[in-house]
This record gives C-alpha cells, sequence and structure tokens, in this order.
C-alpha cells in the first residue's frame, strides 16, 4: 500500500482543535498546536488500511488509554476524527488537512 502521508508532516484542523501529526511507516510523532490538549504531544504507533485512492482510515492508542480513528481523504484534504480521551469524553469532529512540509 503507498501511504503518501509517510515522511511528511500534516497539519489537522477541527473547529476548536489543531494538531500537527509527522508519520514514518509505523509511527506518529502528534503536537497538540491549539484547543483543549493544546501542548500535548508524543509518539505512538498507527495502523492504516487504504478505503479507496487516496483515503484512508488511521487509529491508534495514546500512552494515556486515548483512542483515535481518522478517515483522512488527502485527494479532498479533508479529514473526520473520533477520538476518546483517557476521561472518557468522546470527540467527533470534520475539518481540513493539508501538508506542513
Amino acid at each position: 500500500m503507498n501511504k503518501e502521508f509517510v515522511g511528511k508532516t500534516i497539519n489537522f484542523e477541527y473547529e476548536g482543535f489543531v494538531v500537527n501529526d509527522t508519520f514514518d511507516e509505523t509511527h506518529i510523532h502528534y503536537e497538540v498546536l491549539e484547543g483543549p490538549f493544546k501542548g500535548l504531544s508524543g509518539k505512538v504507533e498507527y495502523t492504516a488500511k487504504q478505503i479507496s485512492e487516496g483515503v484512508y482510515a488511521i487509529s491508534w492508542q495514546e500512552d494515556d488509554g486515548a483512542t483515535v480513528t481518522h478517515v483522512d481523504d488527502f485527494n479532498k484534504g479533508t479529514s473526520l476524527s473520533f477520538f476518546t480521551a483517557a476521561d472518557l469524553s468522546f470527540y467527533r469532529m470534520e475539518g481540513k488537512l493539508s501538508q506542513v512540509n
């Protein structure tokens, strides 16, 4: 599978929440730039499944137990994110994505 996001930093912008994710073949380094988790950063192992050309389901679990699932369309620059925080609060977000580098 050609994961076109590998080796790149992608900016995800949702209402009230912005994060940069840098992808390698197996890990994401994330940095929250805006929102309730501003300043949070880390490195996690992820899984990606291609849904169609340029569209991926990407998921991971963070060290604090939080879980994240994205459906990212790199063709259209859109992202759906479903996120359960460590305190079990649940977020459904829709936004845009763009390549930083």
